[in-house]
């Protein structure tokens, strides 16, 4: 991971777009390129993003506003969808087929597109637990990019075609094929996260990896992948999740927090709650 300095890309006025007009009046809602976690690299052929390095948007306007505060887009689970659909320029890209790291920096260069890169909202201190407003600053994201191909054959790691990464297990031997998750697989999580009780939620881990795991021994039956994940070793779980991270393009934010009840004082990941974007409610 590094930090990427260049941020989201600069904005531009691509005189292509079509503008808005009133009373011999014009306005072009400038646009910008954001940079993808994954390069590309994690598309498979045939996929509008499939080896492009960047993806172009528009900035934020009130009608996206809107959006972000209509009832039955919240309650159906889709609004952030929207939005995505309606920033990007090339309406052939399916906001949830973008893989979440992707997301994640389209989702943050439309926020500070439109509220700047200050994001103030509320944290509990990690020592003293005490709520407080805090300020985090969105303008130097850590991105850790998909990895090359050289790069994953460092982890015995092969992908193909289809953006499918295969390796062999290190206690089982057996081998495995895993996918990238995208927005349609992250809203399945939320969707199964907000209607499970506590004692449902410990098959978090399980179930991540009933998303990911698309082959065992090349046998793509789900019956027998369940039935792997049942029995699997927990050094291979271990493992598998620890890669999983690693090969996961995605962008985050780690600033220092300083609280203000107790004086600890640490690096904090950014934390992306309702105000990232509702930042008035």
């Amino acid at each position: 991971m590094r930090n990427n300095l260049d941020r989201l890309g600069g904005p531009h006025t691509p005189q292509s777009d079509n503008p808005q007009t009133d009373n011999g009046l014009s306005f072009v809602i400038p646009t910008e390129h954001v940079e993808l976690p994954s390069k590309g690299l994690s598309y498979p052929e045939g996929h509008p993003l499939h080896n492009q390095e960047t993806v172009e948007i528009r900035f934020m306007t009130a009608k996206d506003e809107d959006t972000l505060t209509s009832k039955s887009l919240i309650k159906k689970g889709v609004v952030i969808d929207k939005l995505i659909s309606d920033l990007l320029i090339n309406k052939q890209v399916r906001a949830d087929s973008l893989l979440i790291g992707d997301r994640n920096a389209i989702i943050v260069a439309a926020r500070i597109s439109g509220y700047g890169s200050d994001y103030d909202t509320k944290v509990a201190c990690p020592s003293c637990n005490k709520t407080q407003e805090y300020s985090f600053d969105l303008s130097s994201p850590n991105v850790n990019y998909s990895l090359t191909d050289e790069d994953l054959a460092g982890y015995e790691v092969v992908k193909d075609a289809l953006g499918i990464h295969h390796l062999t297990l290190p206690m089982s031997k057996v081998k495995l094929s895993f996918r990238l998750l995208n927005g349609r697989d992250e809203k399945i999580i939320v969707d199964k996260a907000s209607t499970k009780t506590q004692v449902q939620n410990e098959t978090n881990a399980t179930d991540l990896l009933r998303m990911t795991i698309v082959a065992v021994n090349d046998i793509q039956d789900r019956n027998t992948i369940e039935q792997f994940i049942q029995t699997m070793p927990a050094r291979d779980s271990i493992y598998l999740k620890k890669l999983l991270k690693i090969v996961t393009p995605n962008i985050s934010f780690n600033n220092t927090f300083e609280c203000r009840f107790c004086g600890f004082d640490s690096e904090m990941e950014v934390p992306f709650t309702a105000d990232f974007f509702w930042v008035n409610r």
